[in-house]
């Protein structure tokens, strides 16, 4: 009888999740929680023997059309010490979707990857030239800077090509330029209130690889776009309630 009158982890959950949820639309404001995040999404060709040709595994040199998303965690972000380094290291997962032309055939090939980059110019520039950028962030950064950087990182490729899971690896090495904003404290904005440490970057990426998965080599060139996120921890708001008690 005693099991029976106590309640399952599950439903425990349910009960804790049912009054999270009440609790958000009574007091009309969400908690939040982010780590330092940078988010890529490129696109360009591939050309080598990316894939091979029915049970014979016939070799074959062909290009095919790729788009790659990245999404990566940046824990030197969390110690603000080094937040005005001019170097950093990454772990991340990637994914990669492929298209043969001369097959008409979509495959896609994924895995985790370690990255390490390397600022060799760094240029601040004052609150006063700010606006003259087409990005201008809200709260107002305790910093803001352009930068150059180059980036290599050592990839392991999973593949859903053949019979069963192919795995390979590769490297992957390209440029960027951004637009960087450093936080260190508080923002208190209509519409959200917390704490934000690290930067928030909006930019754009070059990069060739090489790939080596189950005896076949390729290379590829992308471009696209990166974006960061900093370390963030706060409220939101209803806008309607900011409204009223303002």
């Amino acid at each position: 009888m005693r099991d029976t009158a106590q309640a399952s982890p599950t439903n425990q959950n349910i009960i804790l999740v049912a009054f999270l949820c009440l609790f958000a639309c009574v007091s009309s404001c969400i908690p939040f929680a982010s780590p330092p995040l940078k988010l890529s999404l490129k696109g360009g060709v591939a050309v080598g023997e990316i894939a091979s040709e029915g049970e014979d595994n016939v070799r074959e040199i062909t290009s095919s059309e790729i788009m790659q998303v990245r999404g990566e965690l940046k824990p030197l972000d969390l110690f603000p010490s080094l937040f005005e380094r001019n170097y950093d290291f990454g772990l991340g997962y990637q994914g990669e979707l492929y298209e043969l032309y001369s097959r008409k055939r979509m495959f896609t090939k994924h895995g985790p990857y370690l990255s390490v980059s390397y600022f060799p110019w760094v240029w601040k520039y004052s609150e006063k030239d700010k606006v003259s950028l087409f990005l201008n962030p809200s709260p107002t950064p305790a910093c803001s800077f352009l930068r150059f950087g180059l980036h290599a990182s050592g990839d392991l490729m999973l593949g859903d090509i053949g019979s069963g899971i192919e795995v390979g690896g590769g490297a992957t090495f390209g440029i960027s330029f951004e637009i960087v904003y450093l936080y260190n404290g508080r923002f208190l904005e209509t519409g959200y209130n917390g704490w934000a440490y690290g930067k928030s970057v909006i930019g754009v990426n070059i990069s060739t690889g090489y790939r080596y998965i189950h005896d076949r080599h390729y290379a590829t060139v992308i471009f696209g776009l990166i974006m960061r996120t900093p370390a963030s921890v706060g409220l939101l708001f209803s806008t309607e309630k900011k409204m009223k008690d303002e």
